[in-house]
């Protein structure tokens, strides 16, 4: 873990960012940094500290990278807006479809909805085309 600290540092100083959290829970990393600007880059960023870091210790984490809490924050907006459009595919009786979107926000999603008995939610297309369609029952 302390290579994994020293390394997330390196990048937080590089971007002249600073560490709020890092924490280890089971196989997922979880590093909320404090920085002005980088929010665009987030992707990018959690993609290359996940290699730099597997490359450095040999394991493989999954790597939960937030900035200013951005994703936190873009997780509840998703929430509630899901929720919104699904009462409507279910009240009207009519499909949703969605625009595409991460795979890290269908999952958000699919989650959100897999308790509602009365939608259900198919993921379709491929690539960055990929996208939801919520469907009444």
């Amino acid at each position: 873990m302390e290579e994994i600290k020293k390394t997330i540092k390196e990048m937080a100083t590089l971007v002249g960012a600073d560490i709020k959290e890092i924490s280890l829970e089971g196989d997922v990393l979880y590093v909320n940094l404090k920085a002005f600007g980088l929010t665009e880059v987030l992707g990018d960023m959690q993609a290359l500290l996940r290699k730099i870091i597997q490359k450095k210790t040999g394991q493989f984490y999954h790597l939960n990278l937030d900035i200013n809490g951005y994703k936190k924050k873009r997780e509840e907006q998703l929430k509630k807006a899901v929720q919104v459009i699904a009462d409507q595919a279910s009240l009207l009786k009519k499909q949703k479809i969605l625009n595409p979107m991460s795979s890290y926000e269908r999952r958000i999603i699919h989650l959100e909805l897999s308790q509602r008995e009365d939608i259900e939610t198919e993921s379709i297309g491929e690539g960055e085309e990929r996208k939801i369609i919520i469907k009444p029952i």
